[in-house]
């Protein structure tokens, strides 16, 4: 049951699909050395939707405007976008 007075900062909700870097955090031999990046899928509220990055918050808070758990991703790793919402 919704509340009148509550208000949600962000109403825009996508799922992107972007590549990413990959890095072992060890030492490994040239052979096993990650040769690709890793696809992969994030679903979010808009933060910000700026020329060269988009920045999707997982969590919003209707009391105090407040988002978390951010992620800024390069647009040009993006694969695919939708919008969700």
């Amino acid at each position: 049951m919704s509340n009148p007075k509550e208000k949600w900062p962000l109403t825009r909700a996508v799922e992107v699909e972007w590549m990413d870097h990959c890095s072992h955090g060890r030492w490994v031999t040239p052979s096993e050395q990650p040769t690709g990046m890793a696809k992969c899928r994030t679903i979010g509220y808009v933060v910000q939707d700026g020329k060269t990055t988009l920045t999707l918050a997982q969590s919003q808070s209707c009391y105090t405007g407040h988002c978390a758990d951010t992620i800024v991703i390069g647009k040009k790793l993006i694969t695919r976008r939708r919008r969700i919402g």
